[in-house]
């Protein structure tokens, strides 16, 4: 230990004499790349930064030190162009260090000038210390304290072969825990503040990999915590033989269902689940009328939800559901290719004829449902159709159903007027059966 400090004050006594005697420490002109160790230095004029490249092969505590005899440096790490750690150098300072958790990968390193000073900067990497990582699973219950002995709690999982809620709560009373997951790439998927009690997160299927980084807040001494990954189609952390019956669990069981996003239909006949995010892709399902489904996440347009209904996974329409919950912070999920409707053509708008003898037509100019059979049920819907024009090839016995050239489907009489509009030859209509 005593040889470590030695050489930490030679390091310092050599940056002071470098700044001292004007000396430059080999650089580039742009760019110069940081190592653990080795002082790289620049000019830095009033109004202005300097931005080193900083590769980091492996998840460490990193700290960073910059010193002037002029400047007032203000320090920030950057990773794909968004800051996510800085030392504001508040008190003008003309030595800062900047501490911060950093994943494996690339970053820069930007020092600016407070107050408007400017001259010679050198930065240091003084330390990286490696963080140990604890891989996880579906089906993981953790239990554990931060404390002054292990400050940070990191865990890693990825690979989901199916949607997952990772739940992550305080069991103290006030919080004092603050959470983040990220992607190996540096970008937050979501977060716990240490004012909040817990939080869960809901995640696509994905091949991606999950970093979770769990820290106390400051002035808190132990902080315990529970973390559990579960997958959706268990929905709570009771699996296998891991029960959890602590009164975090009990909290993450009541208080995490009211945050998470989730769909219900905004029209009483329920919505369509799609086998992708297009109005195009076959109906594979419904979500009926007052039913509610856990978003999973959101198309890249934004369009469709991917959505969990007990064992259907698809995609709705957001114009024809309405949402709550944390729905703003919704992971991209990239739909499946579209599988092609089997003899079932995408209706063609044909143009309405004047003539009563012409093709007896449906004009729908509203959302309207068709079902594969004379049966008002979401079990038999075959698809809604958002607006254009089909033509009736036949009525049931009591005419409230005529059935469509649109996959032979059947659509209710009493929209008639309402979203659907007749037109043509519809007087010698055949009555057939279902």
């Amino acid at each position: 230990m005593e040889i470590i400090m030695v050489r930490i004050k030679s390091w310092r006594f050599l940056l002071y004499m470098v700044l001292a005697l004007g000396m430059s420490v080999a650089v580039s002109a742009q760019n110069p790349t940081l190592t653990a160790g080795q002082p790289a230095s620049a000019d830095l004029i009033a109004g202005s930064a300097l931005i080193f490249d900083y590769p980091l092969a492996q998840t460490s505590q990193v700290s960073l030190q910059a010193i002037s005899a002029q400047v007032q440096p203000v320090v920030t790490v950057l990773r794909n162009g968004e800051a996510i750690a800085v030392q504001p150098n508040a008190s003008g300072a003309l030595t800062t260090t900047l501490d911060a958790l950093l994943m494996a990968g690339m970053y820069q390193v930007r020092v600016e000038g407070a107050n408007g000073t400017s001259g010679s900067v050198i930065l240091l990497v003084q330390s990286e210390t490696p963080a140990l990582i604890t891989d996880i699973g579906l089906d993981t219950l953790v239990s554990e304290t931060l404390d002054s002995q292990v400050p940070v709690a990191l865990y890693r999982f990825g690979n989901l072969p199916e949607a997952a809620y990772l739940y992550i709560d305080s069991e103290l009373p006030q919080g004092g825990l603050s959470a983040m997951v990220s992607l190996e790439d540096g970008a937050v998927v979501g977060s716990l503040g240490t004012g909040v009690s817990g939080v869960r997160l809901t995640l696509p299927l994905s091949s991606a990999t999950y970093i979770v980084q769990l820290t106390p807040a400051e002035g808190i001494a132990q902080v315990p915590f529970t973390l559990c990954l579960t997958a959706v189609s268990v929905r709570g952390c009771e699996f296998g033989s891991g029960v959890v019956t602590s009164p975090a669990a009990t909290l993450v069981g009541t208080i995490f269902e009211e945050v998470a996003c989730s769909v219900t239909p905004s029209n009483s006949g329920g919505a369509n689940i799609r086998q992708s995010a297009s109005t195009g892709s076959i109906v594979i399902g419904a979500l009926p009328d007052n039913a509610s489904a856990d978003v999973l996440g959101v198309s890249p347009d934004k369009s469709f939800f991917n959505i969990q209904y007990n064992t259907t996974n698809g995609w709705v329409a957001q114009s024809v559901v309405t949402s709550s919950g944390q729905c703003d912070t919704l992971a991209t999920v990239q739909p499946p290719a579209i599988i092609a409707p089997t003899n079932t053509p995408t209706p063609t708008p044909i143009p309405p004829t004047a003539t009563p003898e012409g093709l007896c037509l449906l004009n729908i100019n509203s959302p309207t449902f068709t079902y594969t059979t004379t049966t008002e049920l979401v079990d038999y819907l075959f698809d809604q159709i958002q607006s254009g024009t089909v033509e009736a090839i036949g009525r049931s016995q009591d005419n409230r159903w005529w059935q469509t050239n649109y996959g032979d489907s059947w659509i209710l009489t009493n929209t008639f007027g309402n979203t659907v509009f007749v037109s043509g030859g519809c007087h010698n209509l055949p009555v057939v059966s279902p």
